[in-house]
């Protein structure tokens, strides 16, 4: 059976439990313990190992010229490390295992403490179960340490099975031997390694050994160390992210509950407003004819606005029909009372009663002058609606006959700019009912005539679907209209479009500049939206100092979103 040989480079430092001599070595060369294990490459280790594989067949059939090889790397090794015999060994079989030791257990423990592998290739070898069972282990280490540029392969004599990848491609051993770059040294192996040709191989070879012991590395310790640290450090992002979803989302929900609660409050107003407005309404329609008009009625020019020409239209003329007959009734009795005293005190018995009624509906004869001749005819007011008997006497002075009052029905006011204002009140005055549709058509023609309020609720309907099919990009048309007038809750809501992208592309920074037009006019809600623009970092390089400033002023205005926010956001 055919034996391997094994040259190896020492003992110590890799097995995981660092002997004393060693750990005094490093605080010696090292400087400090604290650093003893912070290493910037394999050739900064305080002692360096190799492993140098071979058949001991090949060496004996070539006598010792493999171990001759192994001298003169060894020698070249130490120069350009700058080692010593000390701090760079080599260990060859014969005289490192002793007699009685296991030779697997003293193997593994050799190829667990060394930092680069110099495989020989050879048939033997290659066929050696010895041979590849220190070139599996060596890949094991290899892969511990974190590299794989550790292996240096010479091919010594010709290997046919490496001719043929197909072959070679599945087996562990020859296809790392395949795959890695190998030095030929087939030309060489007859030459004496005194001669200057082989010596200068070895250089190179060696060279090649050094530049790969000299790349950066970390040891399994300092990688251990890294890997909970970045653990640590991903646990910690993770954990912030976690709480700034979770202040996030508390936020909101207050956000939500605070909304809801504006609603309702709003929906309740409305409600009051539209039963007071019932109430009143149902207090005119059921008032008897003969009492006084009630204050809360609306005359020519209404109290309130809102209702003005609504009740200009329609209410007026019955008034005037109402009203007329029973005030020139009232004024015809007290004249024709007034004259009844006059005669009864003057001329004795009072006028019989062949006269016609006071007042008819149709045309009456004349009061007769001879009623009261010391008083002088004088006709009474004209009435335009119907005709009315002149009443020549003139009543007693205290008792002064009142006429009705002209009462003209006032044609419907024709429609001028100046109107704009009382069309809009009708539009919110048919908004509060919630009938979107007349509030659609009021809206329009006040914005027909440049009224911002009413290009803005305009947006509104066409934004929520009132009245009409919801259309943001009509909302934004009508937005932009009033926001050119100076509106700022226009303003306001076109810089919502933008950032929730509603009828357009999202665009933070157009966000921002609306919320600045309207914060800039003093508008607290544009204030607070641009507060959060600042802090989210949206459109805006992201400034905490001043979102606090912007929400500050907001809380001065009253606004409660704002004072809400101050409290909940995070300002680092």
């Amino acid at each position: 059976m055919t034996q391997s040989g094994h040259l190896f480079f020492p003992y110590e430092f890799w097995t995981g439990q660092i002997p004393t001599y060693a750990a005094c070595f490093v605080v010696i060369f090292a400087g400090t313990p604290a650093t003893a294990f912070k290493m910037s490459s394999l050739a900064d280790l305080p002692e360096i190992v190799g492993f140098f594989s071979y058949s001991r067949d090949d060496d004996e059939a070539f006598q010792g010229t493999l171990s001759a090889l192994r001298d003169g790397i060894q020698r070249e090794l130490a120069a350009q490390l700058g080692r010593s015999k000390r701090t760079f060994r080599l260990w060859q079989d014969q005289a490192a295992i002793a007699p009685g030791k296991f030779w697997e257990t003293e193997i593994k423990k050799a190829v667990g403490e060394s930092i680069f592998f110099i495989p020989i290739v050879t048939p033997r070898a290659v066929n050696s179960k010895y041979c590849k069972f220190e070139f599996e282990s060596f890949l094991a280490r290899e892969k511990t340490l974190g590299r794989d540029d550790l292996v240096f392969p010479i091919l010594y004599i010709p290997v046919a099975v490496l001719e043929d990848e197909s072959k070679w491609r599945n087996d562990v051993v020859l296809s790392t031997i395949g795959a890695r770059q190998y030095v030929d040294w087939r030309p060489l192996r007859h030459l004496d390694v005194q001669t200057t040709t082989v010596r200068e191989k070895v250089e190179g070879f060696c060279r090649q050994i050094v530049e790969a012991l000299n790349q950066p590395w970390m040891s399994p310790e300092e990688r251990r160390m890294e890997e909970i640290k970045a653990r640590q450090q991903a646990e910690k992002e993770q954990k912030a992210r976690r709480l700034q979803a979770e202040a996030k989302r508390r936020a909101e929900e207050e956000e939500g509950r605070k909304e809801a609660e504006e609603e309702a409050r709003w929906r309740t107003e409305e409600k009051r407003k539209q039963a007071e407005s019932k109430a009143l309404e149902a207090e005119a329609q059921c008032e008897p004819p003969s009492a006084q008009p009630s204050p809360q009625l609306p005359g020519p020019r209404s109290s309130t606005p809102e209702r003005q020409l609504e009740h200009v239209s329609s209410e007026q003329p019955k008034a005037a029909t109402v009203s007329l007959p029973w005030r020139i009734i009232a004024g015809s009795a007290i004249t024709l009372g007034v004259i009844a005293i006059a005669t009864v005190w003057r001329f004795g018995p009072p006028v019989t009663p062949q006269l016609a009624p006071p007042v008819t509906s149709e045309p009456t004869s004349p009061v007769t002058p001879q009623l009261a001749p010391p008083v002088a005819p004088q006709p009474a007011p004209p009435v335009t609606s119907e005709p009315t008997p002149s009443v020549t006497p003139q009543p007693a002075p205290p008792v002064a006959p009142q006429s009705a009052p002209r009462v003209t029905p006032e044609p419907t006011p024709p429609v001028t700019p100046l109107d704009a204002s009382a069309m809009y009140s009708q539009g919110e005055s048919s908004y509060r009912t919630q009938n979107y549709a007349k509030a659609l058509e009021w809206y329009e023609k006040a914005a027909a005539e440049d009224n911002a309020d009413a290009m803005f609720k305009l947006g509104l309907l066409y934004h929520n679907g009132q009245g009409v099919a919801q259309n943001n990009a009509k909302a934004i048309e009508w937005y932009e209209k009033a926001a050119d007038k100076g509106n700022t809750d226009a303003m306001v809501n076109l810089g919502m479009h933008y950032a929730n992208g509603l009828g357009v592309a999202r665009n933070y920074a157009k966000a921002r500049e609306w919320y600045e037009k309207a914060a800039a006019k003093d508008n607290a809600i544009a204030m607070v939206n641009l507060a959060v623009l600042y802090h989210n970092g949206q459109g805006v390089a992201r400034n905490y100092a001043k979102a606090r400033e912007l929400l500050n002023r907001a809380a001065d205005k009253g606004n409660s979103n704002a004072k809400g926010l101050l409290k909940q956001l995070p300002f680092r």
